[in-house]
C-alpha cells in the first residue's frame, strides 16, 4: 500500500542561534518545553525525550502540540511556505497551488458571510 501526507499547516522555527530565533520558539511553544541552548544548539523536550537542534536545524511545532527538531534537508523536501490567507483552504484540501478547486461557494461556507 501506499499513502500520502495529510495536508497539514505547520508552525516552524529556523535555528540560527540567535536571541530572535530563541523568542520565536517561545512564541510558538508557550509551555515551553525547550531545555537549555546555546548559539549551536537548542534542546527540546519532544514525546520521545530530550532531544537536540543544531544550528541551521527546523523546530516544528507537530499537530498535537508537540515540538521536535527536523534537518534542513527533510524538511525541505517535506515542507513549503504557505500563504497566511490561503493556509486555511489549504489545510482542507480545497486549494490546488494559488487557485481556488472548489470555489467561492467553499470561502462563503468556511469563513462565513463575504
Amino acid at each position: 500500500m501506499k499513502f500520502r501526507k495529510k495536508p497539514v499547516v505547520i508552525e516552524a522555527v529556523h535555528w540560527d542561534g540567535t536571541p530572535q530565533a530563541m523568542d520565536a520558539i517561545r512564541a510558538i511553544d508557550p509551555g515551553q518545553r525547550f531545555v537549555d541552548f546555546t548559539k549551536e544548539h537548542v534542546f527540546i523536550e519532544t514525546l520521545e525525550g530530550q532531544m537536540m537542534a543544531n544550528l541551521g536545524d527546523w523546530i516544528i511545532k507537530g499537530v498535537a502540540g508537540e515540538l521536535y527538531p527536523c534537518k534542513p534537508s527533510i524538511f525541505e523536501a517535506t515542507y513549503e511556505p504557505v500563504n497566511e490567507s490561503t493556509a486555511r483552504y489549504e489545510a482542507y484540501g480545497l486549494m490546488g497551488g494559488d487557485e481556488f478547486v472548489s470555489g467561492h461557494s467553499m470561502k462563503r461556507n468556511l469563513l462565513g458571510p463575504s
